[in-house]
């Protein structure tokens, strides 16, 4: 059989992965499939793709060492945008970076990055190092060609006004 489809309304596109090739073409054909994926068989996502890190290393099982590694998925969302519209909400992407920015994060760099000035004028190496420490974390959050290109998807909806006043 053969089924003619029309072409994405997105560019395909191929990623490397230590398995293998792994291709995704975005469709905008129904609102429930809105992606295909080509995975090898046998590759590591042929079971899904709930996995665990450990000092930057694919990591086990992750219900062999619960709360000893880092765990993560990837997430189709095209598919959970959609069901958040269907549900009257609103939705916003953006980088993790924006999102934690708008949160505060970069004042709080700011913040953490003159107190560890501070501490290095000090004589207290064990407080410079940890604001030092804290500084990193922020920024490795932030950089932009690693965790801080990660997507964020909110959603919004709007409660309906209360009842009952609130104070009494």
């Amino acid at each position: 059989m053969r089924l003619d489809l029309p072409a994405p309304d997105t560019p395909v596109t191929a990623h490397s992965t230590p398995s293998g090739n792994r291709t995704s073409t975005f469709l905008r054909l129904f609102s429930r499939a809105p992606r295909t994926s080509i995975h090898p068989a046998g590759g590591r996502r042929a079971s899904g793709t709930v996995r665990t890190y450990r000092a930057h290393h694919l990591g086990p099982d992750p219900l062999l060492e619960p709360g000893s590694t880092d765990i993560t998925m990837d997430v189709d969302f095209s598919a959970l945008a959609a069901v958040v519209e269907e549900c009257g909400a609103t939705v916003e992407y953006s980088s993790q970076a924006d999102f934690l920015t708008r949160w505060g994060l970069r004042d709080r760099l700011t913040d953490l990055r003159h107190r560890e000035l501070e501490a290095a004028r000090g004589s207290d190496t064990m407080e410079r190092l940890m604001f030092r420490s804290r500084v990193t974390e922020a920024e490795t959050l932030l950089h932009p060609r690693g965790l801080g290109d990660f997507r964020v998807l909110v959603a919004r909806k709007s409660l309906p006004a209360a009842r009952f006043p609130l104070s009494a």
